[in-house]
């Protein structure tokens, strides 16, 4: 089975929020002394609305619920540049198509970009490739310039593959059922974490 996927191409999606999960290992003694160390892991949560514009939307949007079945099978959010009127709000996208410069291991978090006319924003979030877990850059981007990034790498990455700053996470939705509201300008909130 293909990896379905959730489009703002195909459904209204809005109020898209995303929570960034990064557990650490915390400590306090009886004398209120603690220590925290980071495990190192990150996980996004994202929750967000679709809305159902008729008896149509309804059926598909059924129709691909039952493909994904609640926890069952993971999903792409797919929240496009190409979708987007211009001055909507898209942290997901953003415009550039850079290439690593440096080969990086597994653990490391920093790397070399090249490619880049001007300036890749701290935050922006990007995939490598055949790695499906969103990372996001700590720092500003510039072209041939160090830049760190969270979370360290999980596999290991070749010089001169191209890092993929149009987003498309893949989530897992947090229950296994679903509830439709049969009418007209229906909408339903779904929560995910993306899958690691």
């Amino acid at each position: 089975m293909t990896t379905p996927i959730l489009s703002d191409a195909d459904y209204i999606v809005s109020d898209v929020s995303v929570s960034h999960s990064t557990p650490n290992f915390h400590t306090e003694s009886l004398n209120m002394v603690s220590n925290t160390m980071s495990r190192g892991l990150h996980q996004l949560e994202v929750q967000f609305k679709v809305h159902l514009v008729n008896a149509d939307d309804i059926k598909r949007f059924q129709a691909l619920m039952l493909n994904i079945r609640g926890r069952l099978n993971p999903f792409k959010l797919s929240l496009q540049d190409q979708t987007d009127g211009k001055g909507q709000c898209n942290p997901l996208y953003t415009n550039a198509k850079p290439l690593l410069s440096n080969a990086l291991a597994i653990g490391n978090n920093k790397m070399v970009l090249s490619g880049i006319s001007g300036t890749i924003k701290a935050g922006s979030m990007f995939h490598f490739p055949n790695d499906a877990k969103v990372y996001v850059l700590l720092e500003d981007a510039k072209n041939n310039q160090t830049v760190s990034f969270f979370p360290s790498t999980r596999q290991a990455h070749e010089v001169k593959e191209r890092l993929n700053f149009s987003v498309e996470p893949l989530l897992r939705l947090e229950d296994d059922s679903f509830k439709l509201t049969y009418s007209n300008a229906s909408e339903i909130t779904l929560n995910a974490r993306e899958v690691l």
